[in-house]
């Protein structure tokens, strides 16, 4: 990407990495709150304790619907996207409309169908193939790891 300022430019453009840094930002405020709130006897938790903790679930989810709703504008975008899904399986078990693996697999299913559409691949053909396959793996392994989490919770 050095060598293409255009490319670099789209990829810094790309609205997907604010989007997974203000996710990953707010559902660390959030399960931090969680933890501590687990961790005392249910006596100790006050009324403000308890609005804290909605109003950062509350961020949390909204941050979510945003980055899930948002489709990325470059295969680097797109494979953030997928790669921070996986490191938070957690965040694609609920189920909502705007807010579910489903939603999230469909976006990044769309940004790539875009991307490929606007010719910013063109020259990198392999890399196309590349992406495709790498991100379906990345699908698969966070499908694998929810089935797996559900299956432990279950």
């Amino acid at each position: 990407m050095a060598d293409n300022p255009s490319r670099r430019a789209a990829v810094e453009a790309d609205p997907v990495f604010a989007l997974i840094e203000g996710h990953a930002a707010a559902y660390a405020d959030w399960e931090r709150l969680d933890r501590e709130m687990a961790s005392k006897p249910g006596e100790n938790i006050s009324e403000a304790d308890n609005s804290h903790y909605d109003a950062l679930y509350k961020l949390e989810c909204e941050a979510q619907r945003r980055l899930f709703s948002t489709k990325a504008t470059t295969v680097a975008g797109a494979e953030a996207f997928a790669s921070h899904v996986l490191r938070y399986p957690r965040i694609a078990t609920f189920d909502g409309a705007d807010f579910s693996l489903t939603k999230a697999i469909s976006t990044i299913a769309e940004s790539l169908r875009d991307i490929s559409a606007s010719g910013i691949m063109a020259p990198l053909s392999p890399l196309k193939f590349q992406a495709k396959v790498w991100l379906a793996r990345q699908m698969i392994a966070l499908a694998d790891r929810i089935v797996a989490s559900a299956e432990r919770s279950g």
